[in-house]
């Protein structure tokens, strides 16, 4: 069994044992981060790769990093410490890399709340490769984009879900890559300016016991990939939009329908996805609620 050890830095370097309590964390061990100390780590120098960690983030927590590879790590949010805010819940933690982070099949980044208390993990980088789990669960939320202001490149192989009212959103990025994007159980799939490219999967949960879950779409006019299990519960949420009517056709090419929302307004703004397998116009409807379109299933 490791240590656990906690982040108290008096510079941000991770390998100075009086910058931990315990020392710095060794393969095996826990480090935990928060706002103990004058500033915040930064993993550097000439073996980037963070191997058999476990990284709790606590409110406010910030790792820093130049690249780095997480091998069989974990990153995660901790809500069993740290200021609160004033609605509550901890402020949110930030895992920061100014040149990449690869993520490995052995590893994961996670966000994770409770039902009483949300957590916010931002993961800022230009470049990020996933070949294991990303995740939003149980009331939190992971956020997704390039430190930049620019495009993040996003190469996914693995997993990223938004799962038990938790959320993963996803801003400016071109996602590569063949991995799976899962919406379970009340999951929110937030993507904003997301392209795709290769043979990424987005679908709901194909049990209808871990359903109900949302795909919100944010300056998106176009998703490319086709949406499965799309079944009654589900919505697909079109922000800053109104609904005027639902357009959906059989693809015999692709296997799947093309769906067209048509929005209000003179220039009559479109809002295109697909769904997976054979669904009729009629088993689709929406609703516009406070400045967004929801389109669902009712059959």
């Amino acid at each position: 069994m490791g240590i656990t050890t906690t982040w108290q830095g008096q510079t941000s370097n991770w390998a100075d044992p009086s910058n931990w309590t315990a020392g710095p964390p060794l393969p095996g061990d826990t480090a935990v981060i928060g706002t103990a100390g004058a500033v915040s780590p930064v993993y550097s120098g000439f073996n980037t790769s963070m191997e058999d960690l476990t990284v709790d983030l606590e409110g406010g927590g910030y790792l820093g990093a130049f690249d780095i590879n997480l091998v069989g790590t974990t990153i995660q949010t901790d809500l069993s410490a740290g200021p609160a805010s004033q609605y509550g819940n901890p402020p949110g933690s930030f895992f920061v890399a100014t040149q990449d982070i690869v993520v490995d099949s052995h590893s994961k980044i996670s966000a994770g709340g409770n039902e009483q208390v949300s957590s916010s993990l931002s993961v800022e980088t230009p470049s990020l490769t996933n070949n294991g789990l990303l995740q939003g669960t149980d009331n939190g939320e992971l956020f997704l984009e390039s430190n930049t202001g620019g495009t993040m490149t996003l190469k996914n192989n693995g997993h990223i879900a938004a799962t038990d009212d938790g959320r993963v959103t996803i801003t400016s990025a071109s996602v590569r890559g063949n991995g799976l994007f899962n919406i379970l159980n009340g999951g929110d799939l937030d993507l904003s300016q997301v392209t795709f490219a290769g043979g990424t999967w987005i679908g709901f949960s194909a049990s209808a016991a871990q359903g109900g879950g949302t795909l919100e779409l944010y300056d998106q006019p176009v998703l490319t990939p086709a949406v499965h299990n799309f079944e009654v519960g589900d919505l697909v949420k079109i922000d800053n939009f109104a609904a005027t009517k639902i357009i959906a056709a059989y693809n015999l090419f692709t296997h799947d329908t093309d769906v067209d929302v048509i929005g209000a307004g003179e220039s009559h703004p479109v809002q295109a996805f697909s769904l997976a397998g054979d669904v009729s116009a009629s088993q689709l409807g929406f609703a516009n609620v406070l400045g967004a379109a929801y389109v669902f299933r009712t059959s």
